[in-house]
């Protein structure tokens, strides 16, 4: 039997644990993630010195110390964000909506051209709870929205993760096969989402100034939202209280064809860069987002 398959077959306990756990109240879960934290701030510990370099090179102003208390904050927020995404097995859509909500003004800005049956690019981070963010849509709007995932290895986690992303309308895609389902869907009304701050390979970045370095992004949220014209929204969210998040939206541009690629690639990155700022401890800090360093070259 291939390596691969073995842990396949090991995954199916690891899935029905996890359909098991997420009946429990999330109140009781809150309390084991406490335990999850433990494993990932303690023991063994994931990923703390990507999580402290990435935080240093973005703060360079900020003590040691001050450095040391963001990092603490974001793991317990990630232990939290994991305990939470495992209840979009079970909540109903009315109760996620009670528990997500887009705030008055997102709504009125997303309906501003959805009641114009003018389609609408969300772009997103890995910023405050992104699955409860992009799964709440279409109980909200009542537009099915797509979206782009990367398919695990793993195909039982693989289909695990599919269940929980498409359980509350939303429509995802690999990303060889999303631009082609975006010209099938064209003449319907939609609402593309992509998370835009993961890290693409060399040959497919746009270079930009973000959290004090040089960073590279993805050229897909520039060339796509170019190529369709949708108006270009950021959407994020941001903790109320243990459970309940307000979700936020921001324009960043009605017509995404009067700018070239690398303005539209600031502009999105730019105005992540600001609510990252203001509390980062609700990013992904654990991502190896400036493991590419860009190659300078002499004319």
């Amino acid at each position: 039997m291939k390596k691969q398959n073995i842990i396949e077959l090991f995954s199916y306990p690891l899935v029905g644990l996890i359909y098991v756990v997420s009946w429990l109240p999330l109140s009781l879960l809150y309390k084991l993630s406490f335990i999850i934290f433990f494993f990932l701030y303690y023991f063994p510990g994931y990923r703390k010195q990507v999580v402290y370099n990435n935080l240093s090179g973005a703060f360079p102003d900020k003590t040691n110390e001050e450095i040391l208390i963001i990092r603490r904050k974001f793991y317990l927020h990630i232990s939290k964000l994991f305990v939470e995404v495992l209840k979009l097995l079970r909540y109903s859509p009315a109760k996620l909506n009670h528990r997500c909500r887009f705030t008055p003004e997102a709504e009125k800005l997303i309906n501003r051209y959805l009641s114009n049956n003018r389609s609408v690019f969300l772009v997103m981070g890995h910023y405050g709870n992104w699955e409860w963010t992009g799964t709440s849509f279409f109980s909200q709007f009542g537009v099915y929205p797509i979206s782009v995932y990367k398919p695990v290895k793993n195909r039982v986690i693989d289909r695990l993760l599919k269940k929980i992303r498409t359980r509350y309308g939303v429509q995802v895609y690999p990303m060889k096969e999303f631009p082609r389902q975006m010209f099938a869907v064209r003449n319907k009304l939609s609402a593309v989402i992509l998370i835009a701050d993961q890290t693409p390979s060399k040959s497919n970045a746009h270079w930009v100034n973000f959290l004090n370095r040089e960073t590279p992004v993805f050229k897909g949220t520039a060339r796509l939202s170019k190529m369709f014209n949708y108006p270009l929204i950021l959407c994020f969210s941001r903790p109320v209280k243990p459970g309940y998040y307000d979700i936020y939206a921001k324009l960043i541009t009605e017509k995404p064809k009067d700018y070239d690629e690398e303005t539209i690639s600031l502009l999105h990155s730019q105005m992540l860069e600001k609510e990252i700022i203001n509390a980062p401890q609700y990013w992904l800090w654990t991502h190896k987002r400036w493991k590419h360093k860009r190659v300078k070259q002499d004319f």
